[in-house]
């Protein structure tokens, strides 16, 4: 073959191997994914989940959900050194994980890194301390949706007198926990008595609640289970006296449960995560607050992404509602959060009060 035949040959070759190389690229997960962006990158699907466990999930029932799975997100991400990125994920690993979990080494194995919030909703609801400025000797703390246990090893760690917290949390499947226990670091909140875990339903637990029981009460489940969706728009204004006939009251149902169960400096924060139409998410929106305002005095609500809705609901009044979570920003500071930046990229129709 003469040179120029070669040359015919090579250089249409070559083209072709770049073209080839730069679709592989644009397929291939960078590892450049930045954590700041973890979840926008898992639900756009920029991720590439290996599988570390598969467990069958003990809900019968749930043929969308017939597993509980720990993916290993930590080659889609750059990672700081020795550390791993483990996603809880129900169903399938095609799904964005439920809970996220950094973990970072040590000489004798691994240990949560609990500053590390990557669920946007979760580091809005760190605003509960606004309301809760420290936890006190003997303070408990209700997480209905355990997942990985991310907030609670939060709580535990990064919250003022967390080392005073003593955390119930309450999952409906096993096999979650079995996963958080045996991949994600759950075992070392549990072991030193600071978490106790109730396989159980959310409604039969808070049926049976103690009165006055927790500073923080946060359900991370679907929402519609625990709330009526004919509930009438009430409450206001309160006496200490009246919070405490309220709370004597029937406990039939889960808003007066979950009410009930508040000390009174207590703080309930609920997230609805919903993929409705917008119509069908105000009308849910409008009968949670009405579910809720039946007892307490206000509720903040805030939608951090166009999924989560987060609701704030404190036992007491706030003494400016209307300003109340924009002051807190201001001057709350936990690890890791920067809570004027995260009020900041809300637009106001995101961030509304109803007293």
């Amino acid at each position: 073959m003469s040179a120029a035949q070669h040359s015919r040959w090579v250089v249409p070759m070559l083209a072709a191997a770049l073209v080839y190389l730069g679709w592989r690229a644009r397929r291939r997960p960078s590892r450049q994914n930045s954590l700041a962006d973890a979840e926008a990158s898992l639900l756009a699907g920029r991720c590439s989940p290996r599988l570390v466990a598969a467990l069958p999930s003990e809900v019968r029932g749930r043929r969308w959900y017939p597993q509980v799975l720990v993916s290993d997100l930590s080659s889609s991400f750059t990672l700081p050194e020795g550390s791993r990125l483990l996603g809880l994920h129900l169903g399938c690993m095609d799904h964005p994980p439920e809970s996220l979990v950094m973990l970072r080494s040590l000489a004798d194995g691994w240990e949560v890194d609990a500053r590390i919030l990557l669920k946007r909703y979760a580091r809005y609801s760190l605003l509960a301390f606004g309301w809760l400025p420290a936890f006190e000797a003997g303070s408990r703390a209700l997480l209905i949706g355990l997942g990985a246990g991310s907030l609670a090893h939060y709580w535990l760690s990064c919250a003022p007198g967390g080392a005073e917290l003593r955390v119930d949390a309450v999952e409906l499947d096993g096999a979650v926990v079995r996963a958080a226990r045996e991949h994600m670091g759950l075992r070392s909140v549990e072991a030193d008595g600071h978490v106790r875990v109730h396989v159980a339903d959310a409604q039969d637990f808070l049926r049976e609640v103690e009165e006055e029981a927790y500073d923080l009460v946060f359900c991370d489940l679907d929402i519609g289970v625990l709330l009526p969706h004919d509930a009438e728009a009430g409450a206001s204004k309160k006496t200490v006296q009246e919070i405490k006939c309220a709370k004597r009251a029937n406990a039939d149902d889960p808003p007066r449960s979950m009410y009930r169960s508040l000390t009174m400096r207590g703080v309930l924060v609920l997230n609805e995560y919903s993929e409705e139409s917008p119509s069908v998410r105000l009308q849910q929106l409008v009968s949670c607050v009405r579910s809720l305002r039946r007892f307490f005095p206000e509720v903040h609500v805030l939608r951090p992404t166009d999924q989560n809705t987060l609701y704030f609901a404190p036992v007491a009044r706030s003494s400016s509602p209307d300003t109340f979570l924009r002051d807190i920003a201001q001057r709350l500071q936990l690890p890791g959060v920067d809570f004027q930046s995260l009020l900041a990229d809300l637009p106001p129709h995101r961030c509304q009060v109803y007293s």
